[in-house]
């Protein structure tokens, strides 16, 4: 039974001590509802409390409202405490994805609730979750620190169920008779779980020598045991001294560098972010852009992450030839002529204020597009465009000496200096 099963994952793993309270995060869906039961069913003989939390993320009107009134029917049932917190998540995301947003705002109020207490929250992360974790992080480049998926405790969270798989919590639901919600957005292929999820896993599944979720669950744990000696190594290699990081091997050198930035920021970093802050080490001096507004810096020969606010994200100068912006790099390049009628990569020297800078999106800049007969602040038109929050703050604009917008990145250059077939001074600008 399922109840034998996750008791037995509890106690390999030492989540639970007697006397601990443990709090189900519950938002109303058949994983969570699954957890709510299991762990309701093991708290006698486990020797825990069971409180239940609900976070209302406000993103589906009515339907969300449904589910958190659906949570509290289910706890009374049940008989045990519930805690509710809700937030417009919409607001929240102006400096990250929506998802990311959510489960900032999600986790904020989940610690609310173990602060000062001997008490830990239970998710209901399952043995699907890991193995979509796991494609979602191999497709984004990350070392084998990302592909050890979901982490079985990690900061006062458990998760109880990382070994059972969705197809066994549906079954026990079905025959504990047990109702549940389900999430309108789950279906949405457009963010990459789902695809993996709805799409990719089903697939693999077809074949009759694959079971994705087995396989991959024994790479995950292989992966962990090779990581736990590279851990122990990067313990003992730890430094902020540039010139002792820059003569460590890659392998060791990405765990230093994880556990800085998982300790202090909560990142997991890729391998794109990697190579920039690798690159760094080999400067005098410098800093690149991890992720919004954390940026490493290397400073006097010491390694610092730090979160920088707007005002501190300087521009820079360009020059002819290749600039390197963080991981990103702006070619500019003197042309004869437009040779691309369809681009906007042309920019007209003549109609520009001497020297050209590169920045991030401010608030009183205007922009132009060419192809476009509008006129409209950047910040708005990016937002009417639907771009995302993350993305806006890291897209990079030109400007010239005078604060003009000259150019915005995946845009290209504004229509009062774009060059015609009668500019006689033309550059060509590509960011890479």
């Amino acid at each position: 039974m399922i109840y034998d099963k996750v008791k037995e994952y509890i106690i390999k793993n030492k989540m639970i001590t007697p006397q601990m309270t443990v709090i189900a995060a519950v938002s109303g869906g058949a994983d969570s509802i699954c957890l709510l039961d299991v762990l309701y069913h093991l708290r006698e003989e486990l020797k825990f409390t069971l409180e239940c939390a609900h976070f209302n993320h406000n993103l589906r009107g009515s339907e969300s409202d449904a589910d958190e009134q659906f949570v509290l029917q289910h706890c009374k049932i049940y008989g045990i405490t519930v805690h509710t917190s809700s937030a417009d998540v919409k607001k929240l995301c102006e400096k990250d994805s929506l998802e990311d947003a959510a489960r900032r705002a999600r986790y904020s109020f989940f610690e609310s609730l173990t602060e000062n207490k001997n008490a830990v929250i239970a998710t209901a992360h399952t043995l699907n979750d890991n193995v979509e974790t796991f494609f979602i992080n191999l497709l984004r480049g990350s070392g084998t620190r990302g592909l050890q998926g979901i982490p079985v405790t990690r900061k006062g969270i458990i998760r109880p169920m990382l070994d059972v798989t969705r197809q066994e919590i549906l079954d026990h639901l079905k025959a504990a008779g047990l109702d549940y919600k389900t999430d309108s957005s789950n279906f949405d292929t457009s963010y990459l779980r789902n695809f993996i999820r709805l799409d990719i896993l089903p697939r693999l599944s077809e074949r009759a020598e694959i079971n994705p979720y087995r396989t991959v669950s024994r790479a995950i744990t292989n992966l962990r045991a090779d990581s736990e000696v590279l851990d122990s190594a990067a313990e003992a290699a730890d430094t902020n001294d540039v010139n002792k990081l820059k003569n460590l091997p890659d392998p060791l050198l990405w765990r230093v560098i994880t556990k800085k930035l998982e300790k202090e920021f909560d990142i997991i970093l890729d391998s794109t972010h990697f190579y920039a802050v690798k690159s760094l080490l080999c400067k005098s001096k410098g800093k690149e852009q991890i992720r919004a507004d954390i940026f490493a810096v290397n400073e006097q020969g010491t390694l610092k992450f730090l979160k920088l606010s707007e005002k501190d994200r300087s521009d820079v100068k360009l020059k002819i030839g290749e600039n390197r912006i963080g991981d990103r790099v702006i070619l500019i390049n003197n042309v004869k002529e437009i040779y691309n009628q369809l681009t906007n990569a042309y920019v007209d020297c003549d109609k520009i204020s001497n020297n050209l800078y590169c920045g991030f999106c401010n608030d009183g800049d205007r922009f132009y597009p060419c192809k476009r007969n509008t006129t409209s602040h950047l910040k708005k038109l990016l937002k009417t465009d639907k771009v995302l929050p993350s993305k806006r703050l890291e897209m990079l604009v030109i400007r010239d000496e005078d604060g003009n917008v000259v150019f915005v990145q995946d845009y290209g250059a504004d229509r009062r200096f774009a060059a015609d077939k009668s500019s006689k001074k033309i550059i060509c600008i590509e960011i890479i």
